[in-house]
């Protein structure tokens, strides 16, 4: 399971409640916004590897990191 967090504060918070609820080694927080990381996660894990997504965005943001997530997912789709 991997996040993504853009606030530094909230990546030290989910890797401490992670230490604390002995699941670090299940679980992984980056920093850094969904058009920077993605790709770079998609690319370690692979893009069939998704299962599952929750994305909680404000404002207008949330379509272009959508639409982002599906263009990947497409491409591996086709990629078979």
């Amino acid at each position: 399971h991997i996040s993504l967090e853009v606030n530094p504060v909230h990546v030290c918070v989910a890797h401490h409640m992670l230490d604390f609820a002995h699941l670090a080694i299940s679980g992984e927080v980056r920093p850094g916004l969904v058009k920077d990381v993605l790709s770079m996660v998609l690319e370690e894990v692979g893009q069939r590897s998704l299962c599952f997504s929750f994305m909680d965005h404000r404002g207008t943001i949330f379509h272009h990191d959508a639409a982002l997530l599906e263009k990947y997912l497409l491409q591996a789709a086709h990629s078979t």
